[in-house]
């Protein structure tokens, strides 16, 4: 069987789609960072000793999102500064703080008792847990992160020693598995606030992808089972049809390659492409049902008609499913833009 010109382009738009999905898998859209958690998969784990004196393992937070961060209560800057605006994160997630939890591990454990660190991470009021350990269980939990901690003789400082680390914050999934840093700076800017926004965006974004993702892989089916009626059981495609393929094979591509990108904006092109999608499907929906006359019906031009009792898909009317595809889509690509922070 000879393939048409406008069969061609459709195969390679969708080969494209199921390329886009290979790479968005098997990547994983890693960021890039100092630290090596391309392989083996890079997870949290610790058992460590909290500021009340009850051993904590990642275990006791699955289902919660981890926001770790490793420093020490004689900071003077860095650690203070990174806490408060943990916390004032925290207060931004208004109801979602409940879904994340923020973890303080010292890399001081001779001074941070559990005693010290029960003064010292309640001052921040964020439902932050502060852990320690014995130093052999805080070197062990800092390989397996992996960050960088070393004391520094400083005579002016408390008991003649300071500590020098790594002060990124690591945000782990409900599953403990590595998502992303959130490096915050602690420079003085215009905006005092941008920090916290950033934090806050870093955070939001997981949940974003997520439902960009769930968008991504309808537009992906779609376009894959319309090819397949189309090209492989030969139901020849409708005027109203083939315009519905026109939103929903680019929807499959740029949604697929936001998510590659990591691009916030991505939502906003799907919510474009969905409505002008969804508005030809009611078209052909009213069609469907009789609300729009057939004297205006585009539908055939080329082929047969959609509107057919007969042209249905396991029982539902192929009008519907588009519509459905359409606005879930939509919505989903709006819920991806939810709380995203200039």
């Amino acid at each position: 069987m000879r393939l048409s010109g406008i069969q061609k382009v459709l195969w390679v738009l969708a080969g494209t789609a199921l390329l886009v999905f290979a790479v968005f898998q098997f990547a994983g859209h890693r960021t890039d960072t100092d630290a090596d958690m391309s392989d083996p998969a890079f997870r949290a784990a610790f058992e460590l000793t909290d500021h009340q004196g009850m051993i904590q393992t990642e275990r006791d937070f699955s289902g919660r999102w981890m926001l770790v961060f490793f420093g020490f209560a004689n900071c003077p800057d860095v650690c203070p500064t990174t806490l408060a605006e943990v916390a004032a994160v925290m207060e931004d997630l208004g109801t979602d703080a409940e879904k994340v939890q923020a973890i303080f591990i010292t890399i001081d454990p001779e001074r941070d008792t559990p005693a010290a660190l029960a003064e010292f991470v309640p001052l921040f009021d964020a439902g932050i847990i502060g852990l320690t350990g014995t130093p052999e269980q805080i070197a062990e939990t800092s390989e397996t992160f992996p960050i960088f901690y070393e004391r520094i003789e400083e005579a002016s400082a408390p008991d003649g020693y300071t500590m020098g680390h790594t002060s990124h914050l690591f945000l782990f999934d409900p599953d403990a598995g590595f998502a992303d840093l959130v490096g915050l700076r602690h420079t003085r800017r215009r905006d005092p606030r941008r920090p916290k926004r950033e934090a806050l965006t870093e955070m939001t974004r997981i949940y974003g992808e997520t439902a960009l993702g769930l968008a991504w892989v309808i537009a992906l089916a779609a376009s894959l089972a319309v090819l397949f009626i189309g090209e492989v059981l030969g139901q020849t495609p409708c005027l109203l049809c083939w315009f519905q393929r026109a939103f929903m094979f680019p929807l499959a591509i740029v949604l697929g390659l936001g998510l590659w990108w990591r691009d916030d904006r991505v939502g906003r092109y799907g919510i474009a492409l969905a409505i002008g999608g969804a508005a030809v499907a009611l078209w052909h929906l009213g069609l469907y049902f009789g609300v729009i006359p057939e004297r205006i019906q585009p539908c055939t031009a080329t082929g047969p008609s959609c509107t057919d009792d007969n042209q249905l898909v396991l029982g539902v009317p192929i009008p519907l499913m588009a519509l459905a595809a359409f606005a879930a889509i939509a919505a989903l690509s709006a819920l991806s833009l939810k709380d995203k922070h200039a």
